[in-house]
């Protein structure tokens, strides 16, 4: 695709896609999306050595002081060394899931069914509910296809039905789906939290910061003082001259 200016605006070219630029599973026109990071984003031997330096405490190589993280840096970092390098996209299941509108497949069912199918499947660090794989797009759906008829499913409470899903469902599976746990996901896995849980509730981004504004003593039950916006104080002005007049 080439790339044109038109009065100072980036825009990109007309992208031709190759083929008839339908779905294969719905029959729907495909659309362009990107551009996307196709390459690795994860160096293995840097994460090896950072996750070296975290763990051992007592080596030559261990960090200076310790961390206050490290735990929550281990399962991140583990999490990231087994992950697939050369798969740059996932897939998240419960969106494959709303898409038929049926319950949402195991990790270690969807898992199952890839290695089963002979292709390879790991986690996704930043997304506990998402599966990365170099299967192609047809078996992902054939595999959803599979579980729904296993488990057939009820619908959305807010719709029942969706041309969407009675397109992929109906479609005649292609591939031999096998959920049985293979011997490689038998084996012993290594125990770390790999998506530890916030360290609070509310935990996060905050509201920006505000002008300090004393509270009455009498409505919040002490001498307080908190930040409160000018949009705030506006709106308690007219709440105060709506109730005095």
């Amino acid at each position: 695709a080439a790339a044109a200016f038109n009065k100072g605006t980036y825009a990109a070219d007309i992208l031709r896609v190759s083929g008839s630029g339908k779905c294969e599973e719905t029959g729907g026109n495909l659309k362009i999306v990107g551009p996307f990071w196709a390459a690795p984003i994860h160096d293995q031997a840097v994460i090896d050595e950072l996750l070296q330096r975290v763990e051992c405490e007592h080596c030559e190589q261990s960090l200076p002081y310790p961390l206050a993280t490290a735990e929550r840096m281990v399962g991140l970092l583990t999490s990231m060394a087994e992950e697939l390098k050369d798969v740059p996209l996932h897939y998240n299941l419960p969106e494959l899931a709303a898409t038929l509108r049926s319950s949402v497949p195991s990790q270690l069912e969807m898992r199952s069914a890839l290695v089963n199918a002979g292709y390879r499947v790991s986690s996704f660090h930043h997304d506990p509910d998402a599966v990365k794989t170099d299967a192609p797009n047809s078996v992902l759906w054939d595999v959803m296809r599979a579980y729904c008829q296993k488990n057939p499913p009820k619908g959305s409470c807010k719709k029942r039905d969706s041309k969407v899903a009675a397109a992929i469902l109906a479609r005649p599976c292609s591939t031999v789906v096998d959920f049985s746990v293979p011997a490689i996901l038998q084996g012993p896995k290594k125990k770390v939290l790999r998506f530890p849980p916030n360290p609070e509730a509310n935990w996060g981004p905050k509201r920006r910061a505000g002008r300090l504004q004393e509270v009455d003593a009498a409505q919040e039950g002490g001498d307080l003082q908190q930040p409160v916006s000018r949009k705030q104080r506006r709106r308690a002005a007219k709440e105060l001259a709506v109730k005095n007049s």
